[in-house]
Order: structure tokens, then C-alpha cells, then sequence
């Protein structure tokens, strides 16, 4: 994703992630599939959602986990 984000094309992101062309294909495809985007615009945003969820989940825990000594 962060190649993708990164307005790299799809060969410059193939030849990054050592895949064929058809396989970056099919694991778009699959992503917009589970996440219930129809296209990369909306993938995009999707994973931009769920890391600024995830932050903010982050920041409400205030609890540390300590050993005991």
C-alpha cells in the first residue's frame, strides 16, 4: 500500500514487491474484494481509515504492562 500511495505505477510496484504482474492483479482484485472497495481510490482511503482507527486505539490505552520484580 505504501508503494501504491506512493504514486508508483504497477511494474515499479511488481518489480518492489517481486511479483508477477497478473499476481499484483488478482491481490488488488482480492483486497477491493474484502474490503468493499471498487476501485484504488476507495482502497486507498479504506487503508487510510483502518491506520487512523488503529492510532487512535493506540493513544486511548493507558495502561503499561510491567514485569514483576
Amino acid at each position: 500500500m505504501q508503494a501504491f500511495a506512493s504514486g508508483k505505477n504497477d511494474k515499479q510496484v511488481c518489480n518492489e514487491l517481486r511479483v508477477p504482474l497478473q499476481s499484483f492483479y488478482r491481490l488488488l482484485r482480492n483486497l477491493m474484494e474484502k474490503t468493499g472497495t471498487c476501485d484504488r481510490i476507495g482502497l486507498h482511503v479504506w487503508a487510510l481509515r483502518q491506520r487512523q482507527g488503529r492510532d487512535s486505539r493506540e493513544a486511548e490505552r493507558h495502561y503499561k504492562w510491567r514485569r514483576r520484580t
